[in-house]
């Protein structure tokens, strides 16, 4: 009897759950080539419908939420306050493990419901082996998969990691080459999945590097990425960037400063990638700065090194509101763990019913003035 589409898809998606990486099985006939058998899932995939509010939201206003850090039952409580901070911008959340497709579900579902353009960073601080690069790749598609599917909605924005050129952050030994050609491994496979996902870069680290190398060079760790993985200019039309202002003598909120420690450190970003671009015959990417803060760096806020919320305000009008290229900013972060770690990043204490603080005040000032001030610029 001839199955119908619908039966076929669910029994790759059954074939795909229980043995999700075509691992043989003792006994049984040797399996194809894994990428045959992911792009039979993927092909039989169904998604929701794509939306036209899922492009680039026109509010460059978002955060980046500690949800990872709470109970799922809270999620829908961050997404309020949030809402009410950036409105209908852009909402950052972060999954360091992918064990918890259900919480996430909730963050993609309540963004969705408040017109929020929901982005999720995925990835742990691990350095892969090239080996597993495949492996992995698709085992994040999982776990979008699930999400998406529990949550009835697409997720439509996906970070690879953060800031992959210090040690800490890529298992002790960084290279922009590595993380080049992981980052077009796991890219490819999302756009297998759903050629409309924006599969974005991790943030850099804003560094000069450390002598022993632990810690690369921003300019440099970018030059081995797209040395080592060319074809990234096909899959990142937009650039995730991490300018905090850490030169906090040289760096002025007031008017743009040349410093790269400063609230434009994607300038300098952009003065090296555009060349790949422009060789392909591509423009350069749009700009999301995924994380930012008022505060230059951990320990500066005892050291009285820190931007006051009108100093940060400035920032925000001066460097990314009246940039064209910057099409969101999500600061870090809007509250503390519930450890009380990141309390000098916060704009809202979720211990004390979301109390807000006076940069939670001048950042939702300036968003519900975000027309006027691009009308005025442009």
């Amino acid at each position: 009897m001839r199955k119908s589409r619908s039966f076929l898809v669910f029994m790759a998606l059954m074939s795909w759950s229980l043995n999700p990486f075509n691992v043989p099985v003792a006994g049984s006939p040797e399996k194809p080539p894994i990428k045959q058998g992911i792009e039979a899932v993927i092909e039989g995939q169904s998604l929701p419908d794509t939306s036209p509010k899922f492009g680039f939201p026109e509010n460059k206003f978002g955060i980046n939420l500690m949800i990872h850090e709470y109970p799922s039952n809270t999620v829908p409580e961050h997404l309020e306050n949030a809402h009410d901070l950036v409105g209908d911008g852009w909402v950052k959340a972060f999954s360091p493990s992918l064990d918890d497709p259900y919480k996430f579900s909730l963050f993609v579902r309540e963004a969705e419901k408040r017109g929020m353009a929901a982005l999720l960073r995925i990835g742990g601080w691990d350095r892969p082996e090239p080996s597993d690069y495949e492996r992995i790749a698709l085992a994040y598609v999982d776990f979008i998969r699930k999400i998406n599917l529990l949550a009835g909605e697409k997720i439509r924005f996906i970070e690879v990691r953060n800031e992959p050129n210090l040690e800490s952050e890529w298992g002790g030994r960084p290279s922009g080459a590595e993380y080049g050609k992981f980052l077009v491994s796991v890219a490819r496979a999302f756009k297998m999945f759903d050629p409309d996902v924006k599969v974005l870069n991790a943030g850099l680290a804003v560094t000069d590097g450390t002598p022993d190398g632990r810690n690369i060079r921003t300019e440099n760790f970018i030059r081995d990425m797209f040395a080592a993985a060319p074809e990234l200019v096909t899959y990142l039309d937009t650039w995730s960037s991490h300018p905090y202002p850490q030169d906090f003598r040289g760096c002025n909120p007031y008017a743009k400063s040349a410093s790269k420690f400063c609230f434009g450190a994607y300038d300098h970003e952009l003065s090296v990638i555009s060349e790949y671009y422009e060789r392909a015959g591509l423009s350069p990417p749009r700009i999301i700065i995924t994380e930012t803060s008022w505060n230059p760096g951990i320990g500066s806020v005892s050291r009285g090194e820190f931007y006051t919320p009108h100093e940060f305000g400035e920032a925000v009008r001066n460097y990314w509101l009246r940039d064209d290229r910057v099409i969101g900013f999500l600061p870090f972060a809007f509250t503390r763990y519930p450890s009380g770690e990141w309390t000098a990043y916060e704009f809202a204490d979720p211990g004390r019913g979301f109390k807000t603080n006076e940069y939670y005040s001048v950042l939702k000032m300036l968003r519900l003035e975000q027309g006027a001030i691009l009308a005025g610029h442009r």
